[in-house]
């Protein structure tokens, strides 16, 4: 068994933008915290456990901070740059049609002249996850069963061959906005990283002490193919560069504010869709990544098949027949930490209304752990299952009602309450937050019910155990 017991992730970031118009449906960072403490101000004890690395960083936006390895997920950008530099069909690389055997190891060309054999190669053998071999993989199967030999393959032929561009894959990356900011409007929002021989060497010139190499090798490359090496990316860029796929290739800046308002409700800006760009896709080589990216989750041996064919994974029964979904796992190492979990995908895979990339640090492999949840996330969304996000106003008012519906709650089931006030409409505007028999708090002009704030809250928790601690 390839897949080792998924580890509990101490952070991460799940996000759902839409490739149509760039705009967040959805952003989540973990761990967290509420937003509402900051009102009055945060004490300098919580303000200190929000920014403690021991507590995971609860205030650090992973979706548009964290930087990881995005691993597999990668490929498709490695592909691009063979499809549009003329990689297939030279040197080592075959047609993208034809297909190979892939024995699970590979060794590099360039090192043929320095060992006889695989034991004694070194760093010159790089392997699949596990070692396994797979049969008959060209480029849409080598996204489906997620083959690393046969990207390998193209990253070191792209850098020893003088007829291609040394940055060949960096520039294909670059084109769809990996490794610099997506434009979007928070503040804070990181670059990632995508390295190239010219950047080793600045580096080391910069600071030779922390940066002790210039010299960029074969194995480099490879590296970078599967995206590994020093490429990082955030959760948000990598959804972004997903968009430019599924949409036909137009980058676009994602918007997490459609416009802002006066007191009055004047519009002062509106922002719109906002075009960065234009990516040259090929229609042919779309058509095979798309086949391959549904292979994930559709194909047995796709990497993501269970995840969205089985709840016994933690995964989900997915309505891929209404809404077939092309997706990509990664799973991306990380020095001294176990692996990084990923996920790529849109769907409907033919016309995408949706993007989801899921990164959980330190657990385990992509199929395991970021597929499983992407697919029970994403079912809930096609579904139409997710509940209505609550404005400000209604935030607030639940916060507010929340001490006076546990106090209704406990008299209800002990019909022992205190100092319970008829509703009235000026005692809730102008003295706060007041209760009704029946259980409705009336908040700044907002009605709360106290069974659905109760039932939410006690969802997860045994009710008699609320019961008890309450004597």
């Amino acid at each position: 068994d390839l897949e080792p017991a998924p580890f509990l992730a101490p952070g991460g970031s799940s996000l759902i933008i839409s490739p149509k118009d760039g705009e967040i449906k959805a952003m989540a960072s973990f761990p967290t915290y509420d937003p509402n403490e900051s009102i009055g101000g945060y004490s300098v004890d919580r303000w200190n456990e929000l920014n403690d690395p021991a507590n995971d960083l609860p205030m650090f936006n992973r979706a548009i901070q964290g930087e990881y390895a995005p691993g597999s997920t990668f490929k498709v950008f490695t592909a691009h740059a063979a499809w549009h530099d003329d990689v297939f069909g030279t040197g080592r690389v075959r047609e993208a049609d034809e297909p190979i055997d892939d024995p699970g190891e590979y060794f590099l060309q360039s090192c043929r002249a320095d060992a006889e054999d695989l034991e004694t190669a070194g760093g010159c053998v790089f392997r699949n996850a596990g070692s396994k071999p797979y049969e008959n993989v060209d480029l849409i199967r080598s996204l489906t069963v997620s083959s690393d030999v046969y990207y390998y393959t193209i990253g070191e032929s792209i850098f020893i061959n003088p007829k291609h561009p040394d940055n060949s894959i960096q520039d294909a990356a670059n084109l769809y906005g990996l490794g610099m900011q997506t434009g979007i409007q928070l503040p804070f929002e990181q670059d990632g990283y995508m390295p190239t021989p010219e950047k080793r060497k600045e580096r080391h010139e910069e600071s030779p002490s922390i940066f002790p190499n210039p010299y960029w090798y074969p194995g480099d490359n490879v590296n970078i193919s599967v995206g590994q090496g020093d490429v990082l990316v955030t959760p948000l860029q990598l959804a972004n560069a997903y968009a430019t796929l599924a949409n036909g290739g137009v980058s676009l800046a994602p918007n997490i504010v459609s416009y802002v308002l006066e007191r009055d409700g004047t519009v002062l800006k509106e922002f719109g869709v906002r075009v960065k760009g234009q990516v040259e896709i090929d229609s042919d080589f779309k058509n095979r990544i798309l086949s391959g990216l549904m292979g994930v989750t559709e194909d047995e041996e796709g990497t993501a098949y269970w995840a969205f064919n089985s709840i016994a994974t933690d995964g989900a029964f997915f309505p891929l027949e209404n809404f077939p979904v092309a997706g990509k796992t990664g799973t991306a190492e990380v020095r001294g930490k176990a692996d990084s979990s990923l996920f790529a995908a849109f769907l409907p895979a033919e016309d995408p209304e949706y993007v989801i990339v899921t990164i959980l640090e330190e657990a385990g492999f992509g199929s395991a752990v970021a597929a499983p949840m992407s697919a029970r996330v994403m079912k809930r969304v096609v579904e139409d299952s997710v509940s209505e996000a609550l404005t400000t106003e209604n935030r607030y008012a639940v916060s507010a009602a929340l001490p006076l519906c546990i106090e209704w709650y406990l008299w209800k089931e002990s019909s022992s309450l205190s100092n319970l006030e008829s509703f009235t409409e000026i005692n809730s505007d102008v003295f706060g937050p007041s209760l009704t028999p029946d259980g409705n708090v009336r908040v700044r002009g907002i009605e709360i019910n106290c069974n659905e704030v109760i039932e939410s809250l006690l969802s997860p928790i045994d009710e008699l155990s609320l019961l008890a601690s309450r004597g």
